[in-house]
């Protein structure tokens, strides 16, 4: 498909509105993962152990329905964007009221099924002590409202994202995050229990975000909700929605299943170390978000436009941005947790270290995923993708209980997350070349997989000089964390990345050092 000069929709200066978002967003993710690893420690010191994985085996029943967050979210995002790439302006308040009325419908099913077989499962299955269950059902009912106010925020997120306006987004989720560490603050300097403090200041907070973007995109004509009579619309964003939930299900089915396993097997000081572990994860989470969000919008505008080489090059520098700042994040936090954990936690234990450590390592390979699936997302033809790629996925929990069930100790859930993360990732280049007839395997592994490889191996390989020929200690991590970041990005720059890709380096670099 050729795209004419007189395009309502041009690529021309897109590069540039790319990188001016993935600063915002980098500083975004800078403000809140620092906040948010540091509240950590207060919740934990206000909590304790005990506490802290109670809170967190509840709050987990409640949280395995989240998946449908980035279902909805990436549906009503897709279906916006795909709308501007057509110039179909007038379409996007039908998408975002149909989006509102589903949103709302399926709130009431899940909190219908929270309240029957959630509460059944928490009061029947999970190690909770019989004299804190009364205080652990009042949590799990303040998790549903945080839930509800987070869920209602979909359709105003996706119309940020959609309109690339990532700053109000950076702004309120600092706003969410810095309100969260006030929270956990006053955990234990009131006079309720620091559990109930806890819950009822997330929900509060939930509330106050959520009201923070439906001011901010009030200045959204299409952020009016009116009656949509037109059913193509919920049939367009549930069939889409269909399939990205079972991918969405089996991710969120993957972390918050085994919370659970951990606890019926292990108890509430597994389901800690694995709260502190989630924690680390979620950074790494976010860092691999924060570089995908700038390129979403554009690369599903470019698909929606014909302009495939531009999506071509888009996708190429997605996924090594992704790897390479993950990579120099990673590398050396794996080699000296122990240390780090010491020093964040202060009580910190092994099967706290081993977790994190291993879901630093399950986090960079899921990253891998995330322009691949944009790029089927915005074809729209979603279903053998998922089918295939989520049922490796979801085989973790079935496999992690036998294996839990044979006596192998707590870390062995992490091991097969890992290993079927590696085998579904197979699946999805597969399905890719299937789908998309331009997408070269040998150019994914030339151009994207092996200067990954050389970049991170050289960066591990610096590590590992510095670990064996050093004694552990304070000097040593501060050695590690700088000299093998430095090196891993030398690398990508000047080895990793084409010029194309380090033009838009350099325009990052100049949009900071002018703000």
């Amino acid at each position: 498909m050729i795209v004419s000069s007189d395009s309502k929709y041009s690529m021309q200066r897109q590069p540039k509105r790319i990188t001016s978002n993935a600063l915002v967003l980098f500083v975004r993710m800078l403000i809140v993962t620092i906040i948010n690893l540091y509240s950590v420690r207060f919740v934990i010191k206000g909590l304790g152990g005990e506490d802290y994985g109670i809170f967190n085996a509840v709050v987990g029943v409640v949280m395995t329905c989240s998946c449908v967050f980035p279902v909805l979210a990436i549906s009503v995002q897709r279906f916006y964007s795909y709308a501007m790439g057509e110039g179909a302006w007038g379409r996007l308040r039908e998408i975002f009221s149909a989006s509102v009325n589903i949103i709302v419908f399926s709130l009431v099913v899940i909190i219908v099924l929270l309240e029957t077989i959630g509460l059944f499962f928490i009061r029947e299955k999970l190690q909770i002590p019989v004299e804190r269950m009364e205080e652990a059902e009042l949590i799990f009912h303040l998790a549903m409202v945080t839930f509800s106010f987070s869920y209602l925020q979909i359709p105003y997120t996706a119309a940020l994202f959609a309109h690339e306006n990532f700053g109000i987004y950076a702004g309120v989720s600092c706003l969410d995050c810095v309100l969260k560490f006030v929270v956990a603050l006053f955990i234990g300097k009131v006079c309720f229990s620091g559990l109930t403090t806890y819950a009822v200041g997330l929900s509060v907070v939930s509330l106050c975000t959520w009201l923070c973007y439906v001011v901010a995109c009030s200045k959204y004509s299409e952020c009016r909700y009116y009656m949509v009579r037109n059913h193509g619309i919920y049939k367009d964003l549930l069939s889409f929605s269909g399939w990205t939930m079972y991918g969405s299900f089996a991710g969120v089915g993957m972390i918050q299943g085994n919370n659970i396993l951990l606890n019926v097997f292990f108890g509430p000081l597994a389901n800690a170390a694995f709260g502190v572990a989630v924690n680390i994860y979620n950074a790494f989470a976010s860092l691999s978000n924060t570089v995908a969000l700038p390129f979403r919008p554009q690369m599903i505008k470019s698909y929606a436009a014909g302009n495939f080489e531009y999506l071509r090059s888009l996708f190429f520098a997605n996924n090594k941005f992704i790897i390479y700042l993950l990579s120099c994040i990673a590398i050396p936090l794996v080699f000296e947790m122990p240390m780090i954990l010491d020093l964040w936690i202060s009580k910190a234990f092994t099967e706290m270290s081993v977790f994190s450590s291993l879901f630093i390592v399950y986090a960079v390979l899921l990253s891998l995923h995330n322009p691949i699936t944009i790029l089927i997302q915005a074809s729209g033809r979603i279903r053998t993708y998922h089918l295939v790629a989520e049922s490796i996925m979801i085989l973790c929990l079935p496999v992690t209980w036998v294996l839990f069930r044979m006596g192998m100790p707590a870390y062995v859930a992490f091991i097969s997350m890992i290993v079927l993360c590696g085998v579904a990732h197979v699946a999805r280049v597969i399905c890719l070349k299937r789908m998309q007839g331009t997408f070269s395997l040998a150019s994914y592994f030339s151009s994207i997989l092996l200067p990954c490889a050389l970049v991170a191996g050289g960066g591990g390989g610096v590590s590992l000089i510095i670990y064996v020929t050093m004694e552990p200690g304070v000097l040593r991590l501060g050695l590690m964390l700088l000299a093998s970041p430095l090196v891993t990005l030398c690398l990508a720059y000047f080895v990793g990345m084409t010029s194309y890709e380090r033009s838009m380096v350099n325009e990052i670099f100049r949009k900071f050092l002018r703000r």
